[in-house]
């Protein structure tokens, strides 16, 4: 029998700007654009051009070695982090490496309902019933079974939003070919380890987390303050390379703190043109190749000290 734990509900701020939301998205009533949003998808047009195609679904893990990446970035204790990641693994992640401040600030409102609702099931099933869920290719993640057990763990808005879907779909097969994109891989270790998993949900609800809805864009614009990490992933498969680099270097001057490190890119084999993109900021580059093949591109920021030291050598 899973150990009994206090019921705390979910734990995610939406702190997206009222000029984002455009009058539609209302705090009272923002599940009515996450629903528009899921049922225009089924029918293969979108209604919202809020949205751009990259960000019709979400994925229902990570398809990047997150394992490997985190090797690489280190601990996260008491560090500011800002990530994308519509699986939310890249979230969890960062909460498992002791991140208590946690900003997802995603193009999709689908990925904030995913986000409760998988928290919500590491919060309430044990790690053989979550593990076996996800191994076995995700068919039994929108079963009523579930739901059941997870349902009081969502925020009013999410519990509306599932609820409306669970109500209208006659398969759970069908809600998670509508909801998700093919491919993932479960390499990070929540999935694999019990021990791991188990230190997962005790750092949940000591967690400040957020979510902002914003096009890649407005990061620059919605963020707030300075991060000890800032993760884009892949975005620059999606985007122009005068907008990614624009975006990368208004963080990287303005919100990455003496110190920190980005993930700029996360390359499936696909050329990263550094120079191009990065500009003087590319003497601060690493990348780090995984066993896979995949490259994971990290900025590192100097501290000031650091700097003043190499100028004193010079």
């Amino acid at each position: 029998m899973d150990k009994e734990r206090k019921r705390t509900g979910c734990c995610i701020k939406d702190i997206t700007p009222r000029d984002q939301k455009n009058g539609e998205y209302l705090d009272e009533s923002e599940y009515s654009l996450a629903l528009e949003k899921f049922y225009s998808g089924k029918e293969r047009f979108m209604k919202i051009s809020l949205f751009n195609f990259a960000t019709d679904k979400v994925y229902m893990a990570s398809n990047e070695n997150l394992e490997e990446t985190h090797n690489f970035i280190g601990s996260l204790e008491n560090e500011r982090v800002l990530t994308v990641g519509s699986s939310f693994d890249q979230v969890l992640k960062c909460i498992l490496n002791g991140a208590k401040d946690i900003t997802l600030m995603d193009a999709n409102i689908l990925s904030k309902y995913y986000a409760e609702y998988k928290m919500a099931m590491i919060k309430n099933l044990d790690f053989k019933t979550f593990s076996k869920v996800f191994k076995t290719d995700g068919v039994r993640i929108f079963s009523p079974y579930i739901y059941k057990r997870i349902f009081h763990d969502l925020s009013k808005n999410a519990s509306v939003f599932w609820g409306t879907i669970f109500l209208d779909q006659e398969l759970p097969i069908a809600t998670m070919r509508d909801f998700f994109h093919g491919g993932f891989e479960l390499e990070s270790d929540f999935y694999q380890s019990e021990s791991a998993y188990m230190a997962l949900r005790e750092k949940l609800d000591d967690v400040d987390l957020k979510f902002c809805l914003a096009e890649f864009k407005d990061f620059p614009k919605y963020a707030s303050g300075q991060y000890g990490y800032i993760d884009v992933s892949n975005i620059f498969d999606y985007v122009s390379n005068g907008a990614f680099k624009k975006v990368i270097h208004s963080l990287y001057d303005n919100n990455l703190k003496d110190g920190g490190k980005m993930q700029v890119f996360y390359s499936f084999g696909m050329p990263f043109p550094k120079k191009k993109v990065l500009g003087g900021m590319l003497h601060n580059l690493q990348r780090h190749m995984m066993d896979d093949g995949a490259s994971s591109y990290i900025l590192m920021k100097p501290s000031k000290q650091k700097e003043e030291d190499n100028i004193k050598e010079m």
